[in-house]
């Protein structure tokens, strides 16, 4: 991200599920204390805008293993949003290449979930509708599987 440039608390490439077709792409991810965005290659994330940006309290975080040993290390966010009074939800599914990064990912993103809550406490008490609800985290499958 271009300007108020900070330390990644982590970055690097995982697959991204598409939502209509659902192919894996590789995309280069960059998680921040405040987001985490993507981009389709490294380079684009050092002279481009990020393809998305999900902000920590817009999101739940869940672990989603597959069947699939390409596709095996998954994790599920599910971003949610709030126009006009209605509620939608967009699922992106991300794959990692083993289970040791896919917990790296799932710690580092908790962590930065919980510095913006510490930054922001009023981000959960600001709206009724969106209280704890995007603290969620849900093991799918057993986390030492």
């Amino acid at each position: 991200m271009k300007g108020a440039y900070t330390r990644p608390l982590k970055q690097g490439y995982l697959l991204k599920q598409s939502e209509i077709l659902k192919q894996w792409h590789l995309r280069y991810f960059v998680l921040s204390k405040e987001c985490l965005c993507y981009y389709r290659t490294e380079a684009e994330s050092l002279a481009e805008a990020p393809k998305e940006v999900i902000f920590f309290n817009d999101m739940s975080l869940y672990i989603d293993d597959r069947a699939d040993k390409q596709t095996r290390y998954c994790l599920r966010l599910v971003k949610r949003s709030v126009s006009a009074g209605k509620i939608a939800n967009r699922t992106l599914l991300l794959c990692c290449f083993s289970q040791d990064e896919r917990n790296e990912w799932l710690s580092q993103i908790l962590l930065a979930k919980a510095m913006a809550l510490v930054a922001d406490p009023t981000a959960l008490i600001g709206n009724r509708e969106t209280s704890t609800e995007h603290m969620d985290f849900e093991l799918t499958n057993s986390f030492y599987a």
